[in-house]
């Protein structure tokens, strides 16, 4: 039995169990950290999200029993479809029903707007939304005609309880939108986009362009982020002709160059009821807080607290009105900054009525700068500036007034102004409630007042202004004022019975 080799085996095994172990030298804990890094990105790009379009799964597209809209996928394939090149008529899902029923996520892959690849290529059917996210919606298309979730839809489409966050959207030179870029729509409802959109002309938070009837609704709808384009750019819609707008809201930023406003850039034939935006609105010609240009429009019940920055026509409410326009229970506490044609409410009106509303806002101008609005004229003596008041400071060197900037051939009644003024001691160029183009315009003036250290005909103390005697004055025989109340919103002196 060879017994000294077994020993020695032992005292071998013994002595490896025993010895201290060596601390790891600094080159192999680096190597072993880069070896980790390298492992974990080989893990990451193992579970880099791949969207493959796959058709829905349930449903049968009528109303009662609509296609259900699960993933990623479906989203996909429903572009695909109505995009389809290699057909001569693709699918338009004329009157079918789509639902949403999971939160989807878009992963930022690129994304083709669903219809418009092609004029005719329009998705006809409906969608709910279904108050599901609709995340990372990612579109670089800068030479697309009609861009947006939906590029183009006809007349029948409707929308309803879509929720799309983070989107990314460039478009091309028309008809850029978060919901859909070109839109006949009747109905577009409660629907709320946020993210970073950018487009040309026609560029809107929820529509690029929406064009149809006198009975199209958009409501409930608002934007979150940052909107850019050149002309015809909102927070809501880049333009809209005819309907209503109702509802809505926008925040972040709205920026171009021509017609830019906090909901819509340009409205035609269009009305706006019980909305607002608390965005910055940038422009240079024809910038307002809530639309950037009215023809024939109405806006009620409506406010902006955001600010406006632009070089001409400017206004808190508007940057223009014409043709039969209204103004009625709205207001402004934004700060307004531009050139010339500087209004509280609205920069350039004709034949526009603004009537019970006002500005507590800043107004920042050069010249032709009013606290209601900058410039007044008609030509069918429709414009008139009534029951208004301004409490927002004014700046500016020529045609400065606190109320109306310059009449050409309209009418002020039954306004005041406690606004501050420019110590500017000519009265053609500053003066407390408006400056006149014409002297029988000067005549037409009634009823309006100014915060002074005395009682005269249309100068009047703070004491007096905030006494019953004066709120009959400025009611004379109607009820449109009020005694400001608790809470004091007005430091005491009369506010409307709307508020």
């Amino acid at each position: 039995m060879k017994i000294l080799p077994v020993i020695l085996l032992l005292s071998v095994l013994l002595f490896s169990c025993t010895e201290t172990e060596q601390p790891l030298l600094e080159e192999e804990i680096l190597e072993i950290d880069l070896e980790e890094e390298i492992d974990e990105e080989e893990i990451f790009e193992e579970e880099e999200i791949e969207i493959i379009p796959v058709i829905w799964q349930n449903g049968d597209g009528s109303l009662q029993n609509p296609f259900q809209i699960e993933t990623a996928g479906n989203l996909f394939y429903l572009s695909q479809q109505v995009n389809d090149t290699l057909k001569e008529t693709p699918n338009d899902y004329y009157y079918k029903y789509f639902r949403v029923v999971n939160d989807i996520n878009l992963a930022s892959k690129p994304f083709q707007s669903i219809g418009g690849l092609k004029n005719n290529y329009e998705f006809k059917g409906h969608l709910d939304g279904n108050n599901k996210i609709i995340s990372n919606l990612y579109i670089n298309t800068p030479n697309a005609r009609y861009t947006g979730l939906f590029g183009k839809t006809n007349a029948n489409t409707t929308f309803k309880n879509i929720i799309l966050s983070n989107v990314s959207i460039i478009g091309g030179d028309k008809d850029t939108g978060g919901i859909v870029g070109n839109s006949h729509s009747p109905l577009i409802d409660n629907c709320k986009v946020e993210g970073t959109i950018t487009g040309g002309r026609y560029v809107g938070g929820i529509i690029g362009y929406a064009n149809t009837g006198e009975t199209r609704i958009i409501s409930n709808c608002m934007f979150e982020g940052n909107i850019v384009g050149t002309e015809n750019v909102g927070g809501i819609a880049g333009y809209t002709r005819a309907g209503y707008m109702n509802y809505c809201t926008s925040k972040g930023s709205i920026a171009g160059d021509y017609r830019i406003g906090g909901l819509s850039g340009d409205a035609f034939h269009f009305e706006m009821n019980n909305s607002s935006s608390v965005a910055v609105v940038q422009g240079n010609l024809v910038t307002g807080g809530l639309v950037g240009e009215i023809i024939t429009g109405n806006i009620k019940d409506s406010f902006f607290e955001g600010s406006v920055e632009g070089t001409k026509m400017s206004g808190g409410i508007s940057g223009k009105t014409s043709s039969s326009s209204s103004i009625v229970n709205s207001y402004n506490v934004g700060t307004i900054e531009g050139t010339e044609y500087i209004g509280g409410l609205v920069g350039s009106m004709n034949d526009t009525s603004i009537q019970k509303s006002f500005n507590s806002g800043d107004i920042i101008g050069s010249s032709i700068v009013g606290g209601i609005a900058a410039f007044v004229a008609t030509s069918t003596d429709q414009s008139h500036v009534k029951h208004c008041y301004n409490s927002g400071k004014l700046s500016g060197g020529v045609r400065v007034a606190g109320i109306a900037g310059l009449v050409d051939r309209g009418r002020v009644s039954y306004c005041y102004n406690l606004g501050e003024l420019p110590d500017i001691q000519d009265s053609s160029k500053v003066d407390q409630i408006a400056t006149y183009s014409f002297i029988s315009d000067e005549l037409d003036e009634n009823n309006t007042y100014y915060l002074g250290n005395a009682n005269g005909t249309k100068q009047k103390t703070s004491e007096y202004m905030k006494s019953i005697d004066f709120l009959n004055g400025l009611n004379n025989l109607d009820s449109f004022w009020k005694m400001d109340g608790t809470p004091n919103q007005n430091n005491g002196y009369p506010i409307h019975v709307w508020r």
